[in-house]
């Protein structure tokens, strides 16, 4: 067994490699592109601990709407059925239709669905699209 402060700093770099994107993004933002098969997607620069990447993840590949609520799941279908979506801090609202019954208000904290993996945007088993700069297109 190894001594607690070598297991410890060990469990600490595995831990920096994948993290939620708040803490080394330093710029983000959700896009729409109606032109493309991405059609809305999150864009960010990170930090690999080297340099700044930018990347971006289509929603569709971390989020989906069950019933009118957001939450993490892989291959959902957030895009197609929810709208109107502003951000405070790191968390996305947006209105998110249902089955039965009318359209809901929804918040996700999207920090705790997608993540920063060396620099590039990432949530479950996906990994983001690295890009030329934050302002380019994902096209």
């Amino acid at each position: 067994m190894l001594p607690r402060p070598i297991l410890a700093l060990i469990l600490l770099a595995g831990s920096a490699a994948a993290q939620g994107f708040w803490e080394n993004c330093d710029r983000w933002s959700l896009g729409w592109d109606n032109a493309t098969r991405y059609r809305d997607f999150m864009v960010a620069e990170c930090s690999d601990g080297r340099r700044t990447r930018a990347s971006f993840i289509p929603l569709n590949d971390c989020l989906a709407n069950k019933e009118g609520q957001m939450v993490g799941e892989r291959s959902g279908t957030v895009a197609s059925s929810c709208a109107s979506c502003t951000t405070k801090g790191s968390s996305m609202t947006c209105t998110c239709g249902r089955t039965f019954g009318g359209p809901v208000t929804s918040t996700v904290d999207l920090n705790k669905v997608i993540k920063s993996v060396n620099g590039v945007l990432g949530c479950h088993d996906f990994k983001g699209i690295e890009i030329d700069s934050f302002d380019s297109s994902p096209a």
